[in-house]
């Protein structure tokens, strides 16, 4: 099932003719007919030895379209034809052109000779050591020329009998010795001695016959191999010219299975997809991540430096002097904390915020950037493999694959558009300043102001003690003697307490001893006090530096008020929320994209229904409105071909096979445009039509009788489109008939009926039978122009 069209009807390695032909059209009708042939699959891929190439020349110089011909000419004579050749065939490369136009055109009628003898006379030249002179010559140059409008009234026919006579003198140079290619000329008009053909007809007719004759075996067969291969001996009577007609009865089974098989498989594809929404959401959500998540992998990675603590390793350490219990102010002020540490702060932390401008942000931003670009690449490939995996997945895949992007591009949108208002409603913070650090600075400097001084507290302790003692020191007894004991008013002068008797306790109340006790007293209460108020004054100075130390954290390191830490590491946020924004408007621009060409699969597919449902309604209407019923082209009726499509339909999982081929044999065309094989008209044809095309068994059950009636009702009806003189009408005529080979054995049994039915030639066409008559090595004589009374100008 591989290669159903060489199974069906594969000739000998000499079907197609001994070498390459080219076709070359002239004019609207040399369009006409290259347009058909190529329709019809003249031009399909083969190898060299039996390609046919279709050219077009659009009207320029003939040196310059000879030209055009020669470089085309060059391909089919490379080493890749010689390669092909079978092994031990030491014949030389032959090549046939076929030039097509309307002599009915004055412009083609005057353009064509002019342009057959430039390419003659080129190729001569160019090509003279493979075409030499020899026993069969190897190039033909074979005008292919219509007379249309030949009869009408008003018709100029002077153009044309000097075109052809200017190609019938060529022919007869040719005959010369030398490497000089052969020129025959086939020339057809629109009535044949039984039947009138209109211009479409005559297309149609020229189109067959430059099929057989280039992709049949009729090039190889008499008369004409002699015709177009005859050395100068064979032509002296200059026989140059010749006529063909063609009946052709379009079976088109093959390309209506095919239509109609894609045109099932597209509706299948097209079918609604399988996978939920909710399958479609959470791969959504694994494509388009959180943007906190996507910050916090460009911040730290699992395999990479945290770049926010590679700012914060670089913070300046301060050294804060430690305050003793006994530092004096000075000591605080002109040592510990005086304006040279504040001078070294300030260094410190200018020191720091240059070396983050100058380097570190630099460098946090390249790996930002360098993240950025790697998590991008990572999530876009995440999509497209999961995007593709959708679409590749199955039939339906391309509907899967669109919800997935619609989900994509949807989510991936909403986290932008949160991101983008967030980043608008954000501002960055202003730089620190120190005025806090300063306050705290100034105000340690002051509290150490306050601060007692030890040598002072014991001076002034020593004085108050000894004045203290000295003015109080009688106070003790007189208030024993006066108050306690009673025996001395305390109101009265004489006699004065002082002088009292108070036994034992005159080591307390009495001088020296009542001084010392009451110095002693006064001085450690006073002691007390001061202590108490030096160390509320060291505590309060210890808090001053702490709230000093609190300042310098706050200015540099702080989270959540200016600072300079939070400074740079908001710069460095805003850039990995830029880059995530830019992420996620990336991926949501991916996604649109793909919606886009996924959403154009669908119209593609719709097309291609189209189209294929056309191709099986042509088919079914048939001759309605694609050509006569006599000659060109007959088809066969809608029940045969709904029978035969009927017969052959492939199973319900062609469009799983499909897929399945599709994996194995991926197209690169498609791979590289980014569009799936299945949407490659010729491809999705390629794909179905193993599984569909009719076996040759079941063709032969269904249409082979309509063969035999198309074959049996024109043979011997069939004649030449040319007006040929009576003596010579009937003379070198020659008839074939071309069939598949299934259709053989029922045209083999038909021509026991038919004793003048020729034998059949079996041909690699399966879905085509033609009947052909072939009129050869005719004068210029013979050929009979209708001018006023029917006579040749």
């Amino acid at each position: 099932m591989a290669d159903l069209d060489h199974d069906r009807g594969a000739a000998s390695p000499e079907a197609g003719g001994s070498g390459p032909a080219l076709v070359i059209g002239v004019g609207a009708f040399g369009r006409d007919v290259l347009e058909s042939a190529e329709e019809h699959g003249l031009s399909r891929p083969a190898p060299v030895r039996r390609r046919r190439v279709l050219l077009r020349l659009d009207g320029q110089e003939p040196d310059e379209d000879a030209a055009t011909v020669a470089a085309r000419v060059e391909g089919l004579l490379g080493l890749e034809s010689a390669m092909q050749a079978e092994p031990g065939d030491e014949r030389r490369p032959s090549l046939d052109i076929f030039v097509v136009g309307d002599l009915g055109d004055p412009e083609v009628a005057e353009r064509l000779p002019r342009l057959t003898a430039a390419i003659r006379s080129r190729l001569a030249r160019r090509f003279s050591n493979i075409f030499r002179a020899q026993a069969m010559p190897g190039l033909t140059v074979c005008p292919v020329v219509a007379l249309l409008g030949l009869r009408d009234e008003g018709y100029d026919v002077a153009p044309a009998a000097a075109a052809l006579s200017a190609l019938g003198v060529q022919a007869k140079a040719s005959d010369q010795p030398g490497p000089s290619p052969v020129a025959r000329i086939f020339v057809v008009e629109q009535q044949t001695s039984h039947y009138e053909l209109t211009r479409r007809d005559v297309v149609s007719t020229v189109v067959a016959f430059l099929t057989l004759v280039c992709g049949t075996s009729l090039r190889q067969q008499e008369p004409l191999r002699s015709f177009l291969r005859s050395s100068v001996e064979h032509t002296r009577e200059g026989r140059h010219f010749a006529s063909f007609g063609c009946a052709t009865l379009e079976l088109s089974l093959e390309r209506y299975c095919v239509s109609r098989a894609a045109q099932a498989l597209v509706t299948e594809i097209r079918a609604a997809a399988s996978a939920s929404v909710a399958e479609h959401a959470v791969t959504a959500q694994r494509l388009v991540p959180d943007p906190e998540a996507v910050k916090a992998v460009l911040i730290g990675p699992e395999d990479g430096e945290d770049l926010v603590a590679q700012l914060r390793a670089h913070t300046p350490r301060i050294d804060f002097p430690a305050i003793g219990p006994q530092a004096t102010p000075e000591d605080v002020r002109d040592i510990a904390y005086g304006w040279g540490w504040f001078d070294s702060l300030e260094a410190a932390v200018d020191a720091y915020v240059k070396r983050l401008d100058e380097r570190e942000m630099d460098e946090v931003s390249r790996v930002a950037d360098e993240r950025g670009l790697e998590e991008l690449r990572r999530l876009q490939r995440d999509l497209a493999e999961a995007l593709h995996d959708a679409e590749t997945g199955g039939p339906h895949g391309w509907a899967d694959a669109l919800r997935l992007a619609e989900q994509v591009q949807s989510r991936a949108k909403r986290a932008a558009d949160g991101l983008a208002a967030k980043l608008a409603d954000e501002a960055l913070p202003p730089f620190p300043e120190t005025t806090a650090v300063e306050s705290a600075f100034r105000e340690l400097r002051e509290e150490s102001t306050l601060r007692p001084r030890p040598p002072r507290m014991r001076v002034f302790t020593v004085i108050f003690a000894l004045v203290m003692a000295l003015v109080t020191h009688h106070l003790p007894k007189w208030f024993a003697v006066c108050i306690l004991d009673g025996r001395i008013s305390p109101f009265a002068i004489a006699p004065p307490s002082m002088g009292a008797d108070v036994g034992g306790y005159r080591y307390l109340l009495d001088p020296p001893y009542a001084f010392f006790w009451c110095a002693l007293l006064a001085g450690g209460l006073l002691h007390l006090y001061l202590e108490r108020r030096r160390k509320k004054r060291h505590a309060a100075l210890l808090a001053a530096q702490d709230d000093l130390r609190a300042a310098v954290r706050r200015y540099l390191s702080d989270d959540v008020g200016p600072s300079i830490r939070r400074y740079y590491e908001t710069r460095l946020a805003f850039s990995l929320s830029a880059w995530t924004l830019r992420m996620l408007r990336r991926i949501e621009g991916v996604a649109a994209r793909e919606v886009q060409r996924l959403a154009r699969i669908s119209t593609a597919l719709d097309r291609l229904e189209r189209v294929f449902a056309a191709e099986a309604e042509r088919a079914e209407r048939g001759a309605d409105e694609e050509g006569g019923d006599l000659v060109y082209r007959t088809h066969l009726s809608r029940d045969l071909l709904v029978a035969t499509y009927e017969a052959s339909r492939p199973g319900a999982d062609l469009a799983a096979r499909l897929f399945e081929d599709i994996g194995k044999n991926e197209d690169p065309r498609a791979a590289a445009a980014g569009v799936p094989p299945y949407l490659f008209e010729s491809r999705l044809r390629d794909l179905v039509r193993p599984f569909c095309v009719p076996r040759d068994a079941v063709i032969a059950d269904l249409a082979g009788d309509e063969v035999k009636r198309f074959v049996e009702r024109r043979h011997g009806r069939l004649g030449v489109p040319l007006e040929i003189r009576g003596s010579v009408e009937s003379a070198n005529a020659s008839r074939y008939v071309f069939a598949p080979s299934w259709a053989r054995d029922g045209l083999d049994a038909l021509r026991q009926e038919l004793r003048t039915l020729p034998e059949i030639q079996v041909h690699e066409d399966g879905d085509r039978v033609h009947l052909v008559t072939l009129q050869t090595a005719l004068t210029e004589g013979a050929i009979v122009l209708p001018d006023r009374g029917g006579k040749r100008p």
